[in-house]
């Protein structure tokens, strides 16, 4: 959008009513930004920190300032060797607004500029403000909220490019401005600044202060809506129930892969394969019942064309190549991917948007760019073909980078793929879902872009909500713990975010947690039935009996919301109930950890071990409530489990995750160290063996270092003991781990440098 367009629009919104900010001024400047009595400037002076020439070189010689204030303009001008910054103050209800002009008045090409305009106080501790902004790759507006106040700095996009950010340093937050350097912002769009001899390039920044508590999207609320305005949602999609995705594997050898890459005219199709066509049904079959389980509304088919390639070329994103990188599965995706549109599904693949090649100076495949040419281009081709072919209308888009020569010296450097690339995919193609595997903020107009919530994926960017309230997110479930982040998870679907997953079968731990998810966010969205909202005590336990779900549901959240001891009994009547809904019987395990009575203790243990039934995290909770008897009662059973060798690890890491959450945690370490002396020996030793080693460092006992470097020398154990060293806080230990990752660098083993590499990151 054209800069005058942005200037128009942001005059023409309207502003609402903030905290009144007090702007001063003295004989040097700037000198106050105050919200009542309390000065929110802790720096009123401009400065040029970093300066560079057209050749990426420090300008030369010392930067002297020669400064200069005109308090009846509120004009600073800061003059040095290289030219002048001449800023001009306009005080606003809500801040300041900072018109800023930067003038070369050497001989040299200035190539970069790092300017900090103000310092502020910080708004708290520990505070993060929000990433900087080029405002191309998203609006350009930078925020920061915490217990101290807010503070919302937007800028007005241009010609060079500029980023804005807040930089914390030394306990002050610095409003900064960046012209050029080698920053590739997104794709084909480099940060350069080329301001020659005489030029001149003007900027304008609003810097605005809220109180503790204020909102930075409300104090920013103009720039929000004619961002809004200047680039409307084009995605229409309003289909947010799960997205499942299958992979399949397999492939041609490598010889064939290369050779049908390298002369795509000469491949003969193969002989059918009976046993892989029936493999590969019976996995759509399973899929559409599957789908059904969890009313999936479609499936991306994430590598078609086999894994016949080892990383980072596995995922080939090119469907047009399936006939030759996976002859066997080319003769029998159509009849596949029919029983899933048959079956009322939406089906997708996954797209790259290089290009997988043969290479004759490796006489390998490779990913291409260069032949590409260009990502919209190539994600176009592939698209045509998938729809033409298959009638698909989602599509996962991976690695969603392009490598390119930049700059005179032509270095290839990767850059994000720009907003433009899926505006127009989108105009093109309008009833179609792209999920690219990264999405900055603007891509949210017209994608869902994926997310992972083992990797902090867990819903759409509240900024990217408030600009379109109907944007989202596809979320993979991932490697995750279903039941302890189940709240979390119902969150997210709330919000409409789809959940993606493996649906392996309709049994499937990931199916069956998905579809549980889902119930209880429908339930929660339908609202609390009426006989439950007037009602207490006595009333909700007789509710637990009700013959709708939902009531049931409701009268046991509002019982863990406002505990009844009458309500033990019925809350373990539900509970115990094999034929009940799980949501409902989920509810009442809540409603019974937040009450914590001995009654429960049995039933909690076994639910804390069967992890299948899905109740462990409210069993979790339940039993750091009880304290004292639940340690004695998880040892006991630890004991009992470990004596036997047959302990499952994962029964043990559960045992140990809740021991170390009661009051007290080292109080169990003495017996963990002496179970460990009694593992039989035998082909499940070590497994339990690192278990209890595991629970050690969670317990943070320092009297287990003796132990645990005895461990360390054990190389089946050495990881899990490492971790544990690092987690009780032994310096000898800690020595003896940086040690090991020294040697192991040395001496080129990888798998031992990462070991140690990772556990001396422990927490």
């Amino acid at each position: 959008m054209n800069r005058l367009l942005w200037l128009v629009l942001l005059v023409l919104l309207p502003a609402v009513a903030a905290a009144q900010v007090d702007v001063r001024f003295d004989s040097d400047g700037l000198a106050a930004l105050a919200i009542g009595d309390e000065n929110r400037l802790a720096d009123g002076r401009p400065t040029v920190w970093r300066i560079m020439t057209g050749e990426n070189k420090p300008f030369p010689g010392k930067q002297r300032p020669v400064i200069e204030f005109d308090s009846s303009s509120s004009t600073y001008t800061t003059a040095y060797a290289w030219g002048k910054l001449v800023i001009r103050y306009e005080p606003t209800p809500r801040g300041v607004r900072l018109h800023g002009r930067i003038h070369n008045t050497s001989e040299q090409i200035l190539g970069a500029l790092n300017i900090n305009l103000m310092a502020l106080t910080s708004p708290g501790e520990s505070v993060r403000p929000s990433s900087p902004t080029w405002g191309i790759e998203g609006p350009p507006l930078v925020t920061a909220r915490g217990p101290l106040g807010t503070v919302a700095v937007s800028f007005t996009p241009g010609d060079p490019p500029r980023q804005v950010s807040l930089h914390q340093e030394r306990g002050q937050w610095f409003v900064r401005i960046t012209f050029g350097g080698d920053k590739l912002i997104v794709d084909n769009v480099p940060a350069e600044m080329t301001l020659k001899p005489g030029g001149e390039l003007e900027f304008t920044v609003d810097v605005r202060l809220g109180s503790a508590g204020a909102n930075p999207y409300e104090l920013a609320d103009d720039v929000i809506a004619a961002y809004r305005a200047a680039h409307p949602m084009r995605l229409n999609w309003p289909d947010r129930r799960p997205i499942l995705r299958l992979f399949f594997g397999g492939g041609a050898s490598v010889e064939e892969a290369v050779r049908n890459l390298k002369n795509p005219e000469a491949i003969v199709p193969p002989e059918p394969d009976p046993r892989f066509r029936e493999q590969v049904l019976r996995k759509f079959r399973v899929a559409v019942e599957a789908a059904k389980a969890v009313n999936a509304q479609g499936y991306i088919l994430w590598d078609l064309e086999g894994g016949t390639f080892p990383h980072a070329i596995t995922y080939i994103g090119d469907p047009r190549l399936i006939r030759a990188l996976n002859p066997q599965m080319d003769l029998v995706v159509d009849e596949g991917i029919k029983m899933l549109k048959d079956a009322g599904l939406h089906v997708g693949v996954t797209l790259r948007p290089s290009r997988v090649i043969y290479n004759p100076e490796t006489n390998r495949a490779t990913h291409s760019h260069t032949v590409a040419a260009d990502p919209f281009r190539e994600l176009d081709a592939k698209v045509q073909y998938a729809r033409q072919r298959w009638g698909t209308t989602m599509f996962y888009v991976d690695t969603n980078f392009f490598w390119r020569p930049y700059g005179p010296d032509k270095v290839w450097k990767p850059g994000q793929l720009a907003p433009d690339v899926w505006e127009r995919l989108q105009a093109k193609y309008p009833d179609t879902l792209f999920i690219p595997e990264f999405g900055n903020p603007a891509d949210f107009a017209f994608t869902a872009p994926y997310g992972q919530a083992d990797m902090g994926g867990w819903g759409t960017p509240e900024l990217v909500r408030v600009i379109w309230p109907d944007a989202f997110r596809v979320i993979v479930i991932g490697e995750t713990d279903f039941t302890d982040a189940h709240d979390r998870f119902v969150r997210t679907v709330r919000e409409r975010n789809p959940l993606m997953t493996f649906p392996y079968s309709v049994t499937a731990p990931d199916t069956v947690a998905v579809g549980r998810i889902y119930e209880e966010a429908a339930l929660l969205d339908a609202g609390e039935p009426q006989q439950v909202a007037g009602a207490s005590g006595q009333d909700l336990i007789a509710l637990l009996a009700s013959p709708e779900r939902a009531t049931r549901f409701f009268a046991a959240l509002k019982l863990r919301q406002a505990p009844v001891p009458q309500a033990v009994e019925p809350l373990l009547e539900r509970l115990r109930d094999s034929e009940e809904a799980w949501v409902v019987r989920h509810a009442a395990a809540r409603a019974l950890a937040a009450m914590a009575p001995a009654q429960a203790d049995e039933i909690m243990l076994e639910m804390l071990l069967d992890r299948a039934a899905g109740f462990h995290g409210a069993a979790h909770e339940f039993l750091v409530r009880r304290g004292q008897p639940a340690r004695t009662a998880l040892l006991a059973r630890l004991e009992a489990m470990v004596k036997s060798g047959r302990a499952e690890g994962r029964i043990i890491d559960a045992i140990g995750k809740t021991l170390a959450a009661l009051p007290e945690p080292a109080d169990s370490a003495a017996t963990i160290r002496d179970l460990y002396t009694l593992v039989p020996d035998g082909r499940n030793a070590p497994v339990i063996r690192r278990r209890l080693i595991n629970i050690l460092g969670l317990l943070r006992d320092s009297a287990s270092e003796s132990l645990l470097m005895t461990a360390l020398d054990d190389p089946e154990l050495r990881a899990t003991a490492a971790t544990a060293l690092v987690r009780i806080g032994s310096e000898p230990g800690a020595a003896r781990v940086r040690q090991l990752r020294d040697d192991a660098k040395a001496k080129g083993d990888q798998p031992l440098l990462d070991q140690m590499n990772q556990a001396l990151r422990a927490k």
